[in-house]
């Protein structure tokens, strides 16, 4: 993906990334900047989807013909498979749960036509977030 800088040239980014079999979670933290996936960068043929918890708001998300605005504490769903646009005008954080296609197709039918919408803040949510908060400040997977 591209990476636009909008940090009055100061960019810092701190990524944390943890395999767990065919998924891995991780966090990003970053100064105002953009990320954007388009049609060319899609044969890299990662196909994966992402559960993204907004931690930092706004995080404006264009994907799936959906354009939305969310604030912390919501969750947005990407399908890797197709091109987006993220952009945190007051920087980037946001914690995330990403699994391989084919895994997630055993459990869930058409995934793919979840991508662009929306998950509410609530207690599943928050639970989730609580998880990925443990995991992502473990220094090795448990």
């Amino acid at each position: 993906m591209d990476v636009i800088d909008r940090s009055d040239e100061r960019p810092r980014f701190e990524i944390a990334f943890m395999r767990f079999g065919p998924g891995a979670v991780g966090v990003g933290n970053g100064t105002p900047s953009e990320f954007i996936r388009c049609n060319h960068h899609l044969k890299d043929c990662i196909d994966g989807f992402r559960l993204d918890i907004v931690a930092r708001a706004p995080l404006q998300l264009s994907h799936a013909g959906e354009d939305r605005t969310y604030d912390a504490g919501w969750g947005h769903f990407l399908h890797h498979a197709r091109p987006y646009r993220q952009f945190g005008p007051c920087g980037l954080t946001s914690r995330n749960v990403t699994v391989r296609a084919a895994a997630l197709k055993t459990l869930v039918a058409h995934p793919e036509d979840l991508a662009g919408h929306p998950v509410r803040p609530g207690p599943a949510l928050n639970l989730l977030d609580g998880y990925l908060k443990s995991l992502t400040s473990c220094d090795e997977p448990p």
